[in-house]
């Protein structure tokens, strides 16, 4: 052993980590952006016009008048003065990254290299799988063989140990095979096992273009996991990667424009459309370093999320998990896809043109917050505003830098403010013996959820099919979700949900809704009889609409009044039955 050395993992930590803006900007006078860089007054000689470049997203800076120029490490040895050490350990501080001195060990640098060498002759031999398979899993996918080699996909084939034969062939130990997370050992019998098989194959490259892990996904759907990475290992954290970042990062710069799409399918096949500027996490939710990273290249990525109810709630997750590491001009949007799509099947079905339409209306970070603490409140109430205003201050909590923390608060508070200041609506009065407004198509999902408001506990009876209820009504789509946010937390029962919406100021509006006539005059020991009577009504008029593949008035197929009368007769022939 001879002279020390930061290992390049912590050094890559840093760099992704840290602004060399934020750096820079404690030093340089008059700092201004221009295109996606900015200029300052240099630090290192006197001067009154700028000429101090900061290339934030290239990492390095550059003074056009005294010929300054490096990394954020340089700057802050040249700023502060000291050793290359000395800016490791100040710039970890201020990254929170555990900084280590290591002992230079030529056997361990020859390890470093050999893990390299055996993932990149690992994504060489999967690719030659690939070209001699009889069947091509990415063909059938739709992509090109341009699109294939682009992206060094390939084939793990479905044996025991093809790719440790061939690597151990070409002089490799076992031990780097497992370090490198491409073969596994058996408890059993102590031999080597491939990691993949059987499976699609997706290299994961460094942003520097190193292979330093794998995907695989099944080729029999029947197979799980469905998808499969690499473990984490020394070459590969996936907290601080983002797929196709190594292509993506140059089309970013130059179309100001940056996606986080959800899988690697998604990435390619916007690549094969022309839309070249996707990154996608490993199998996780994108993380808050990710999004550090990703901010070097563009300030305002789009996250692509599917537009069900889990994508909702994904985009809510990621918007309050970045507020930790937000800062002024970094931000995230969101667009959603329509139902039943992701980017790669939207831009395949509808082309490029229509998925460009989607994101030049994105939804900002604000407005996602926005919408989740107002869903289900009343906000023209003052215990609805009450309840929302708390939330805000507890959420802006989250928010670590202070002029994010005064300004989202702000205008969160403000939109309060302008709803609660909303001339009031008047409220709709049921009288008795009239059925309240309700549209044609939510007729059979109205009794549905009002049957379950008076009689909650059949709620654990029926709960999967309640997730197959579709309405349109956004109050009636917002007491679902309460059902099963409820439900979901274990706390599900009358008292509960009256609670819930009492504290919302909801509870009036709700008990005005779920008014039925219908469901009213309906003994108790008989609302589960109705409620699968008006399900299969619901099915039946689904299935109508499926098989003729056209929009059917569900008004037209189902009528309140008939459904009344036939469930009375259905009730007569009950009770003759029981006599």
């Amino acid at each position: 052993m001879s002279a020390g050395r930061f290992s390049p993992e912590v050094l890559e930590q840093i760099r992704q980590r840290v602004s060399l803006y934020d750096v820079v900007s404690k030093h340089a006078q008059g700092m201004k952006k221009k295109g996606r860089d900015w200029w300052a007054c240099c630090p290192f000689h006197h001067e009154k016009t700028p000429s101090f470049h900061i290339h934030e997203n290239k990492g390095y800076y550059h003074c056009f008048g005294c010929g300054a120029h490096g990394n954020v490490f340089d700057f802050v040895k040249e700023v502060r003065g000291g050793t290359f050490v000395d800016a490791v350990v100040y710039l970890g501080e201020m990254a929170g990254v555990d900084v280590k001195f290591e002992a230079y060990d030529e056997r361990e640098q020859k390890l470093r290299q050999d893990g390299y060498d055996v993932l990149e002759k690992t994504a060489a031999f999967y690719q030659s799988n690939l070209k001699n398979a009889a069947e091509n899993y990415f063909e059938k996918r739709g992509l090109s063989p341009q699109t294939i080699e682009d992206f060094r996909l390939g084939l793990a084939v479905d044996e025991w140990s093809a790719l440790t034969d061939h690597l151990m062939q070409a002089g490799f130990s076992k031990d780097i095979l497992v370090k490198a997370n491409v073969a596994s050992i058996s408890e059993k019998k102590k031999s080597l096992f491939d990691r993949f098989r059987n499976r699609a194959m997706f290299p994961i490259e460094s942003v520097d273009g190193k292979v330093v892990a794998f995907g695989g996904r099944v080729l029999n759907d029947d197979d799980d996991p469905k998808y499969l990475n690499s473990s984490e290992t020394k070459f590969f954290n996936k907290r601080y990667m983002l797929y196709n970042l190594n292509r993506a990062r140059e089309f970013i710069r130059k179309e100001n424009q940056a996606l986080v799409v959800e899988g690697y399918m998604d990435v390619i096949g916007l690549w094969q459309q022309g839309i070249k500027t996707a990154v996608a996490p490993m199998g996780t939710a994108i993380t808050e370093d990710q999004v550090r990273l990703l901010w070097r290249f563009y300030e305002s990525p789009i996250v692509c999320l599917d537009g069900d109810r889990a994508g909702r709630g994904a985009a809510v997750r990621i918007a309050k998990r970045i507020l930790s590491v937000l800062e002024p001009g970094k931000t995230l949007q969101f667009v959603w896809m329509p139902d039943g799509e992701d980017p790669d099947s939207f831009v395949q079905n509808h082309g490029k043109e229509k998925f460009e339409a989607l994101l030049s209306k994105p939804s900002t970070l604000e407005e996602v917050l926005w919408q989740d603490m107002t869903q289900g409140r009343d906000v023209s109430s003052g215990d609805g505003r009450a309840a929302i205003e708390n939330e805000i201050d507890e959420l802006m909590n989250q928010a670590s830098h202070e002029t994010i923390r005064r300004h989202y608060s702000r205008a969160l508070k403000d939109r309060l403010w302008q709803k609660g200041h909303q001339a009031p609506q008047v409220a709709r009065v049921v009288k008795a013996g009239q059925q309240k407004n309700i549209l044609p198509e939510d007729k059979q999902a109205h009794i549905l959820l009002s049957i379950l408001f008076r009689k909650v506990e059949l709620f654990e009876t029926f709960y999967e099919k309640v997730s197959h209820v579709q309405v349109q009504d956004p109050d009636l789509e917002s007491f679902k979700k309460v059902l099963f946010k409820l439900f979901l937390s274990g706390g599900l029962e009358k008292d509960s949900l009256e609670s819930y919406f009492a504290s919302t100021g909801m509870l009036n509006k709700m008990k005005e809704l779920l008014s039925s006539e219908l469901v009213a005059r309906t003994e108790d020991d008989e609302l589960e009889a109705l409620w699968l009577k008006v399900y299969e009504d619901l099915e039946r008029a689904n299935a109508l609409k499926k098989a003729k593949h056209e929009k059917v008035d569900v008004g037209d197929v189902f009528d309140a009044d008939t459904a009344s009368t036939a469930w009375e007769q259905i009730k007569a022939a009950r009770k003759h039955r029981l006599k």
